[in-house]
């Protein structure tokens, strides 16, 4: 084989070898994940199998060919801490922010562009692998909050109905974000 220095491929073919970008952690090394739960959709012990499972079996784009894979440790509760004056949200990861009332005087983020794709049937079906871009706000949005209720994530779900693919319909976006409790002074913003 050799590689076309103008694509970084090795030319067509089914079998064509391709280069691959990887990022080891050294052994032994441990994550902190957290974790919000609803408890009235989805109880701790059943998110605990469904975290051991998708460690199992791995995650993200590449899991397919045996990567994403992790061993659930140690899963206990933790409470943020909030001041008691509390304002605002901070965001931990993209969300959807789309017709949620927010103050646009007071929300502070940056756009984000989630280009997905479908693998298993969408590759092969009518419409094609690729879905249709999602807008959300970026990870740190700082979020005004509508009322003083302690919510522990902001956003919501994305999709059906054909909006995020043609050829799978009722495909749907995860829009929610975990959110710490935050104090601003928003007359200096």
């Amino acid at each position: 084989n050799s590689i076309d220095r103008r694509s970084g491929t090795t030319g067509p073919g089914e079998f064509a070898p391709y280069t691959l970008s990887q990022h080891w952690y050294a052994p032994g090394t441990r994550l902190e994940v957290y974790l919000v739960l609803d408890s009235s959709r989805l109880e701790r012990d059943g998110a605990q199998t469904l975290l051991t499972d998708i460690g199992r079996s791995g995650y993200g784009r590449d899991a397919s060919i045996g990567l994403g894979q992790f061993d659930l440790e140690i899963v206990e509760p933790v409470t943020w801490p909030a001041p008691a004056d509390a304002n605002a949200w901070f965001t931990l990861a993209p969300c959807g922010l789309q017709g949620l009332g927010l103050n646009p005087e007071r929300a502070y983020y940056e756009v984000f562009t989630r280009f997905g794709r479908h693998g298993d049937r969408g590759v092969f079906g009518p419409g094609g692998p690729f879905k249709t871009p999602v807008l959300l706000a970026g990870t740190g949005a700082l979020l005004g909050r509508v009322d003083a209720s302690a919510a522990s994530f902001v956003g919501q779900g994305l999709g059906g109905q054909g909006q995020i693919s043609k050829g799978i319909p009722g495909t749907v976006q995860q829009g929610y974000a975990p959110c710490a409790a935050v104090r601003v002074d928003w007359e200096a913003a």
